[in-house]
């Protein structure tokens, strides 16, 4: 998949094609931001990363790419991926058996096609490439992001992970602004849970910088650390794994959290849980403007809003996400089935 957070909603994949295809050699195609959640797996055999937008880009970027694939002689190929570039390549590579979703762009270039059931979980979604409900209801829907060794986390990460004091990871900023909580809302909750005692990690991507600085100003940071562009995808893995809550919009992180079983909060914004992106098997609670008619304006969100209010965005108070996040804490006290998925839904 193209994105990191649908890239995390597929890590169950390998996994199961391995129980559909006895004694498989499994080897992943994805994007070079991506290969990490993959090479920890056991089910998986090799990685191979498609730098799409960088030094592999273009028509020689694909016929090299497709001369890889081949070299490997596989025998089927499930491509997630509904792009035209994705079908292309595949077909190039001369894969004899290739299935894709019907949906997909240049699904004439498939050899066996499948639907992508509306109405389901996209990790529901994503199993079904291996067949209909017959053949994947006894296939794994266990998210796979295995957790990296430690000796590819930093003294500093690891410093801050053993503390005494337990902490909470918060990611303030997300790609599409339109899925991003107001940050004022962010530093609220960040400086209520100081107050509880305890500590917090402001996490992010290096462009996110600005946006995370406004939330961290001013903490001391031995209570506040902002990592923001600091961590690694393997070390941002490692530190969400060992924290006590997370707090996050709609974005790659409440799925690090679902595959993870770490209590999440989330926030959503523009969009809405309903389109099969909400959290996955994990305590978790969502936090939402319930009753505009605007929201959902699109899958993704938007880069501005539609009508220029912002109301999914600032008519989410403070004090009702911290109800979330303190009932998260407080259940965490005690095992909960893992398996539970609590909504918790507020029309501010």
């Amino acid at each position: 998949m193209g994105f990191l957070g649908d890239c995390i909603l597929s890590t169950h994949l390998p996994d199961a094609i391995k129980q559909h295809h006895t004694g498989a050699t499994v080897s992943v195609l994805t994007t070079p931001g991506a290969a990490s959640f993959f090479k920890h797996n056991g089910s998986v055999n090799a990685v191979i990363p498609f730098a799409k937008r960088g030094k592999q880009k273009g028509l020689p970027g694909i016929w090299h790419l497709a001369q890889e694939l081949k070299a490997y002689k596989f025998d089927v190929a499930y491509s997630l991926h509904r792009s035209l570039r994705t079908s292309f390549v595949l077909a190039l590579a001369s894969i004899p058996h290739r299935v894709g979703f019907k949906s997909a762009k240049g699904a004439f270039f498939y050899t066996e096609l499948k639907t992508r059931p509306l109405g389901e979980h996209d990790v529901i979604r994503n199993l079904s490439i291996l067949g209909d409900n017959s053949v994947t209801k006894s296939l794994s829907t266990t998210l796979t992001l295995v957790i990296p060794p430690e000796s590819n986390i930093s003294d500093e990460v690891k410093s801050w992970c053993q503390g005494n004091t337990p902490y909470v990871n918060v990611f303030p900023a997300s790609v599409w602004a339109t899925k991003r909580w107001h940050k004022e809302g962010f530093r609220n909750i960040v400086g209520n849970l100081v107050a509880k005692g305890y500590r917090v990690g402001i996490m992010g991507a290096p462009n996110e910088r600005d946006h995370n600085s406004f939330v961290a100003k001013g903490f001391p940071v031995d209570v506040v650390r902002d990592f923001t562009g600091v961590t690694s995808m393997d070390e941002t893995v490692w530190m969400v794994s060992r924290s006590k809550l997370l707090v996050c919009n709609d974005s790659m992180a409440l799925h690090i959290g679902s595959a993870l079983k770490i209590p999440t909060v989330t926030i959503f914004c523009a969009t809405s849980p309903w389109f099969g992106f909400g959290p996955w098997q994990n305590q978790a609670l969502v936090v939402q403007h319930e009753s505009l008619d605007c929201k959902p304006c699109k899958r993704h969100g938007s880069k501005a809003c539609p009508t220029g209010t912002e109301l999914c965005m600032k008519g989410v108070a403070p004090k009702d996400v911290m109800t979330a996040v303190m009932k998260l804490l407080e259940e965490t006290l005690t095992p909960l089935n893992p398996d539970t998925l609590t909504q918790y839904h507020l029309s501010p």
